[in-house]
């Protein structure tokens, strides 16, 4: 007689801001848990760390409509980094926020120079 076992796979959770693990990033955490409330604070909130510290998990987990979210800001190309500087400037005129990830802090990131 052969046995089958159920297995238990299934689709990974859906990111969320409770799923996530934050390490000493609580205060991070916090910024975008008031950020998801609908709270509006500074017009862009860049997040940057090494690959598989979190950054995707968070920007999906706050992803919603009126929000622009970009990730891995490193890799943009010349007319996606004019796009996105066009919405950050949008954002920080009619108060909106533009939350944004790369691997680097800003001033290390491959831009454009304007």
């Amino acid at each position: 007689m052969t046995r089958q076992l159920a297995l238990p796979i299934a689709p990974p959770p859906e990111p969320t801001l409770e799923n996530f693990v934050p390490g000493s990033n609580t205060e991070l955490l916090a910024r975008l848990r008031a950020l998801d409330a609908g709270e509006r604070g500074e017009a862009v909130l860049y997040l940057w760390g090494e690959p598989g510290c979190g950054r995707s998990h968070l920007l999906a987990s706050c992803a919603r409509p009126g929000l622009v979210v970009v990730d891995d800001v490193e890799q943009l190309d010349e007319a996606a980094q004019v796009a996105l500087f066009n919405a950050i400037n949008a954002a920080r005129e009619s108060g909106g926020t533009v939350l944004a990830a790369g691997n680097a802090p800003p001033a290390q990131l491959p831009l454009r120079e304007d």
